[in-house]
């Protein structure tokens, strides 16, 4: 799992336009305040505009502004937006992909760091990032943003099996 070049552009680009609070900025002043070659700040505004996270204007008034979307953007969805799925392993986003995966010891693992890692960043907006009050992340968040929608019935949010099971034959992590 790793965030591209592309992504971390955008991130800054979006940022950027976050602490402007509203006023347009010029993509080539963008780009170099954050140390971004012009030619792929403009690819990457292309994209941002075709999201409808943003707004380009041309001429001497014009720039980019965020839109309402754009405003409330987070991470996830930014990052999403210009590099795709943001995954750990192409097993943790796409089931039955490898046909060892129900006897696999690492889908599992693989799937609940791709659930800590897009919930965490689904839960982040740009403007907080923007506005230095990023969350910090602890042990018990750690908990609370594993435990998704998609877990394995039978499991819980740490992994334990239920009170309920009665021997380890009815544990579905063994």
């Amino acid at each position: 799992m790793e965030i591209s070049r592309r992504a971390d552009y955008a991130i800054r680009m979006v940022t950027a336009l976050a602490a402007t609070e509203g006023q347009p900025r010029s993509v080539r002043i963008v780009a170099e305040e954050n140390d971004i070659p012009y030619a792929f700040a403009r690819s990457i505004q292309h994209d941002l505009g075709s999201a409808g996270f943003i707004l380009s204007r041309r001429g001497v008034n014009g720039g980019m502004v965020l839109t309402e979307k754009g405003r409330n953007l987070t991470l996830l969805e930014l990052v999403e937006s210009v590099q795709g799925t943001l995954s750990i392993a192409v097993c943790a986003r796409e089931d039955n992909w490898c046909p060892h995966e129900a006897n696999c010891s690492f889908h599992r693992v693989w799937k609940s760091i791709d659930r800590i890692v897009r919930n965490f960043l689904a839960s982040v907006t740009v403007a907080q990032v923007a506005s230095g009050m990023m969350p910090h992340l602890a042990a018990a968040d750690i908990m609370e943003f594993g435990a998704g929608s998609d877990m394995d019935a039978g499991e819980s949010a740490q992994g334990v099996p239920p009170a309920d099971m009665q021997s380890p034959d009815d544990c579905p992590l063994a």
